[in-house]
């Protein structure tokens, strides 16, 4: 069993497009992991505001509240958004490579068996 994406889709001529869509999945799905992953961690244990005691000389922070709620996941939807659109984009890079492997590989069936030439 191959764990890439598109492990299905086969091509002659377009190796390089379909290796590109491989790594922009890759990147894609990796890149909302740790997206998520930092999220959730900051939503529970970053600190929510700090309080600054002392006077100029010695200043002192001590953070006050853990968590951010739902505003960590609402600053990173953006990112995630963009690593879906990572992922969808090369998905349509798979496929047009994918119908060109059909395309071709139709057409030179008919160049082989075709008994007239046409010139």
């Amino acid at each position: 069993m191959k764990f890439y994406p598109y492990n299905h889709v086969s091509t002659d001529n377009f190796k390089w497009l379909l290796l590109f869509a491989r790594v922009i999945c890759v990147l894609g799905v990796t890149g909302i992991l740790i997206q998520l992953f930092f999220s959730t961690y900051t939503a529970f244990f970053a600190p929510t505001d700090y309080l600054v005691t002392g006077d100029a000389n010695n200043l002192n922070m001590q953070p006050r509240g853990h968590g951010h709620g739902l505003k960590a996941y609402l600053q990173n939807l953006g990112f995630v958004f963009s690593c879906i659109s990572l992922i969808f984009i090369s998905g349509v890079i798979a496929t047009l490579v994918s119908i060109e492997s059909k395309v071709s590989g139709f057409s030179q069936k008919n160049i082989e068996t075709s008994d007239t030439c046409y010139l």
